[in-house]
């Protein structure tokens, strides 16, 4: 079986696609911090398989040329906050990676085909049109999706990845905390706002949720975003939403925020835990020595809260020496 990843080079004009079966394994994502020479065409060799797997567990794009990496893994399970987590090891990229434009591949396998402008047809299958999708990254379906409606039902307690929705009538904003994720959600169209379950109405999320969804229908519009990945449907809402413009934020649940004002009070990641859930961890995967770990995230909490994720890179490294 194993954990595949898609990994693809860019270099001196050179393209190479691999399949790399352990690549996306829980922890294997600590070598775009810790080892950037992996990902260069001289430390490829010649063990992995040229071909395209769009059903990796992780993907890395590594564009030297133009200075682009873009990145996604799922394994995100070994911590409570998974938001906070895969947060802050965006940070910790972007920081030891200074320079690059950094970015989470939202679609995986499917972002890398179209940073690359080639036909989506190398994964397999052709594709059909998406009119009306505003975002970054532009997909378009396989094939017509299924619009069966999902069974909404209230968040569980204790659940982080539940999804956010709201809804502005032109009155208020409404806010609702509900399974299943988001890109089901969206499958079952305008139905979907009549179906939202009283049970589930909040207004305050105690740690931030793992995707959240605005609808506006005063204006026929909406957006949502997500800490996770794309899957298709939600670049498919044309087919369930006639009528209707989108908008992808990515990650950032801060316009959800702005939209649904003292309506619901959503935080932000919670940085400094996933801090030291990182530090507690990889102690334990690297075999760092826990009583310098313990003692270096002491000092790195020393620091103003805008110098710790530097500081943060720092003591991983030489933990990792």
């Amino acid at each position: 079986m194993g954990h595949p990843a898609q990994i693809v080079i860019i270099e001196d004009g050179a393209q190479r696609v691999v399949y790399d079966r352990w690549g996306g394994a829980p922890g294997m994502e600590f070598q775009i911090l810790l080892d950037r020479e992996r990902f260069t065409m001289d430390r490829l060799g010649d063990w992995h398989d040229d071909r395209w797997n769009p059903g990796s567990d992780a993907v890395y794009l590594v564009d030297h040329d133009r200075r682009v990496l873009l990145l996604s893994f799922i394994y995100l399970y070994d911590f409570p906050d998974e938001q906070a987590y895969r947060t802050l090891f965006l940070r910790l990229v972007r920081h030891v990676w200074k320079g690059w434009q950094v970015d989470w591949a939202y679609n995986g396998v499917e972002d890398v085909v179209a940073y690359l402008a080639l036909d989506m047809s190398v994964l397999g299958a052709p594709r059909l049109s998406d009119p009306d999708f505003e975002g970054r990254l532009r997909f378009t379906p396989r094939t017509r999706p299924n619009l069966r409606m999902p069974e909404i039902s209230p968040r569980r307690a204790g659940d982080r990845n539940y999804c956010l929705v709201t809804v502005e009538d032109g009155t208020r904003v409404r806010a609702y905390g509900v399974t299943p994720s988001y890109d089901n959600l969206l499958k079952g169209g305008p139905r979907v706002l009549d179906r939202l379950p009283e049970a589930a109405r909040m207004t305050q999320c105690g740690s931030l949720p793992g995707s959240g969804v605005h609808f506006d229908l005063t204006t026929e519009t909406g957006g949502y975003w997500t800490h996770g990945f794309i899957h298709g449907p939600l670049h498919e809402v044309h087919w369930s939403w006639p009528g209707w413009r989108w908008r992808f934020w990515e990650d950032d649940h801060t316009v959800q925020r702005a939209l649904a004002g003292v309506e619901v009070a959503i935080p932000d990641p919670g940085v400094d835990t996933a801090m030291a859930e990182l530090v507690r961890v990889w102690t334990e995967r690297l075999n760092w020595d826990p009583d310098l770990a313990r003692e270096m995230l002491r000092e790195v909490f020393a620091r103003p809260r805008h110098e710790r994720v530097a500081a943060l890179a720092d003591a991983i490294f030489l933990l990792s020496d």
